[in-house]
């Protein structure tokens, strides 16, 4: 049996916590722009991107962290992440992309197989950021 056969006959209940149907959970955050900006201990700048986008809330401190640690892409280029949104979508993402864990497709007191001896393969490595 293929998963997407049994992701048809998975049921589990899942109750909305923390988001409201039909709102972009994005649109609920007030955003701005920002510069990121890491000095050395001479002052120079060791790192620095401008126009990142972060949550209004977050600290100046936060948002240099991520912006240079956590960013992907050449800094300077198109390719490089320059909102936290994106960065956000992209672990969620890879996240959905490793599909159901196992203890979603076991059948309710059931052996612990997968529903038609199927096997889901397990997720990827998790990197280290």
């Amino acid at each position: 049996m293929a998963l997407a056969d049994i992701r048809s006959e998975v049921h589990l209940p899942l109750t909305r916590r923390f988001t409201r149907p039909g709102v972009d959970p994005f649109d609920e955050v007030e955003w701005e722009l920002r510069t990121a900006i890491i000095e050395g201990p001479d002052g120079v700048p060791v790192f620095k991107q401008e126009g990142v986008e972060f949550p209004k809330f977050w600290s100046q401190q936060a948002t240099n962290v991520v912006a240079s640690k956590y960013f992907r892409g050449p800094l300077g280029t198109p390719q490089r992440e320059r909102s936290l949104r994106q960065l956000i979508s992209r672990v969620v993402d890879t996240i959905a992309g490793w599909g159901p864990p196992r203890w979603i497709l076991r059948r309710p007191g059931g052996d612990g197989d997968l529903p038609g001896g199927a096997e889901v393969p397990p997720p990827p490595p998790v990197c280290r950021l």
